[in-house]
């Protein structure tokens, strides 16, 4: 599970359909925290990572479904979709 969008990197640098994946989670009763790697080209290493804070629901989807919502109502990752 991934999204795609176009993404200015915190040192500038503008991608055009970047993949990015959720990992390294840590989950409390209403509240996770997981890292964002932001691939150029999901075939190498990430060009950054951000660590994402958001509200979990525990009677909810599981948590990288919760994470990839939440993804898309940031203003960085405007206009991303599932790949």
């Amino acid at each position: 599970m991934a999204i795609k969008c176009n993404i200015t990197t915190l040192s500038g640098v503008v991608l055009n359909e970047a993949y990015c994946r959720a990992v390294d989670f840590s989950v409390g009763k209403n509240q996770m925290s997981f890292n964002v790697q932001i691939f150029a080209d999901k075939e190498k290493s990430p060009v950054e990572v951000d660590r994402i804070s958001a509200p979990y629901e525990l009677n909810g989807e599981n948590p990288y479904a919760q994470a990839y919502k939440h993804l898309k109502t940031l203003p960085k990752f405007t206009g991303a979709t599932d790949c």
